[in-house]
């Protein structure tokens, strides 16, 4: 690492001061308020019923006997398959854990920049970049795993910053379990340790082991680490975006782009004058940006989430090196113009953001129409109807004992259409062709698009049309 400020001492880290504890408290106490005004994502409920299957001794699967790894999150699968075998249920453990996960990655940007900026004001202004974002709120009433991988990433590199490398390591060694992306992260974390600590190569062991264990595993098991719902995703829909349309997607529920990207510069710049560590984040976004623009997946709100981890760690970085370097400053009139600079920049964080958490926090929450599709699959299918579906997650969940098959591939050896996979009609009748589903329960533009032959429809839930076989 270039020279630079010198840093506060390692016992800021064992001490924390009260501005993380707080901002913890005050973060959960708000997620749990935005969870009775929201539901999980559908998607969550696919990782729920691998963990509740591993739970039950069905093993690492959707459907029991099928071996196919459709979900990108192995880390949280296992981590809720333990509360699933003590009888807890999987879904309320998930959300729970999604939740306090968010209030712990607040407390930790709390706590890298009032280690940088020796400010507890400093603290809860740069906390406030994740409290106060209404993705970031949807992210934690979610029920996915970005929450997690948001909460390794703040944490490893701010044990990075207090020279633990080992503990560093061994947190960055799971991201890669958590989503695909993690592997970004792990790579440049390990790029980091081979430079500052070149003496000290054992530490990549901790680093690659978790991953190589579970390489095994999935290619054993699944005869692939890549997870079948990443492919599906990747061909479903209507083709490639255009790159600014993708670009748009993917950074607009973080905020102005053009902010974003002055905001990268500016930690590059800075990363290469005085502190090579922050090449982490900020090559972490750079990459994550290029890589999402060339591989153009449907876009889904929670892909963005890694991002706003990195970003904040760069703005917390700068914000809380410049308060510093304010406070250090001779002049007695520079010194007190660094809390007025937090308490504006506070300011103005919420005034921005407080709009969206006002109606994320005060609108009302309606009956979730997957949860409705997975009560009519209870109370009119029996344990012997093979189900084909869209959205699969409540379904999948809330009937354990059913057959579900989605019509995208996302859980299933579905064999993906080639060519221009994204013609919706091709899609759905290769599907029905492939399952021979008892019973289809299709949206209404598909229910439109395809004819179906040899189904009655005969029901209807909110949009949806239900078809049985005759």
């Amino acid at each position: 690492m270039g020279a630079g400020l010198p840093v506060k001492p390692v016992r800021t880290w064992r001490r924390p001061r009260l501005a993380p504890v707080a901002v913890f408290l005050c973060v959960l106490a708000l997620r749990l308020w935005a969870a009775g005004h929201a539901h999980p994502a559908d998607d969550a409920c696919i990782t729920y019923r691998y963990a509740a299957n591993l739970a039950h001794g069905h093993g690492f699967v959707f459907n029991p006997g099928e071996r196919v790894l459709g979900t990108t999150t192995p880390l949280l699968t296992l981590l809720l398959a333990v509360p699933g075998m003590l009888g807890l249920d999987v879904a309320t453990v998930g959300l729970g854990l999604c939740l306090v996960l968010s209030a712990v990655s607040a407390a930790l940007l709390a706590l890298l920049v009032h280690r940088e900026a020796g400010h507890a004001v400093a603290a809860g202004a740069a906390a406030t970049w994740l409290v106060f974002s209404t993705h970031q709120n949807y992210l934690a009433t979610s029920g996915m795993e970005t929450t997690l991988l948001i909460a390794l990433m703040l944490g490893s590199f701010l044990l990075l910053r207090c020279e633990r490398p080992l503990p560093a390591t061994v947190l960055a060694a799971f991201t890669p379990l958590v989503r695909p992306e993690g592997l970004v992260w792990l790579v440049l974390c390990c790029a980091v340790l081979a430079v500052r600590h070149r003496r000290q190569w054992w530490l990549l062991g901790p680093a690659l082991f978790p991953l190589a264990l579970w390489g095994l595993f999935a290619t054993t098991c699944f005869g692939s680490v890549i997870p079948q719902s990443v492919l599906a995703k990747r061909l479903q829909g209507g083709g490639p975006m255009s790159p600014g349309a993708e670009w748009l997607a993917l950074l607009s529920p973080l905020g102005a782009p053009s902010l974003l990207v002055a905001l990268v510069a500016g930690g590059l710049l800075y990363a290469a004058w005085r502190d090579r560590l922050l090449l982490l984040p900020v090559g972490f976004s750079i990459i994550f940006v290029g890589a999402y623009l060339w591989a153009g997946p449907t876009p889904y709100p929670w892909y963005p989430g890694p991002l706003d981890a990195a970003l904040g760690i760069i703005a917390g970085v700068l914000v809380g090196r410049s308060l510093a370097s304010l406070r250090a400053s001779e002049r007695m009139g520079l010194r007190h113009v660094a809390p007025l600079l937090v308490l504006v920049l506070l300011g103005l964080l919420l005034y921005g953001r407080a709009d969206g958490m006002h109606r994320q926090l005060t609108q009302l929450r309606g009956p979730e129409v997957h949860r409705l599709l997975a009560e009519w699959v209870q109370e009119h299918t029996t344990a012997t109807d093979v189900i084909l579906v869209g959205d699969v997650g409540y379904i999948g969940y809330y009937n354990l004992d059913r057959r579900i098959y989605d019509q995208y591939g996302l859980v299933w050896a579905f064999p993906l259409p080639s060519g221009p996979a994204a013609i919706p009609d091709r899609w759905l009748q290769a599907a029905a062709s492939a399952v021979r589903p008892s019973v289809i329960i299709a949206s209404a533009a598909d229910h439109r698009l395809a004819p179906w032959p040899g189904y009655h429809w005969v029901d209807s839930v909110e949009g949806y049309a239900i078809g049985r076989r005759m």
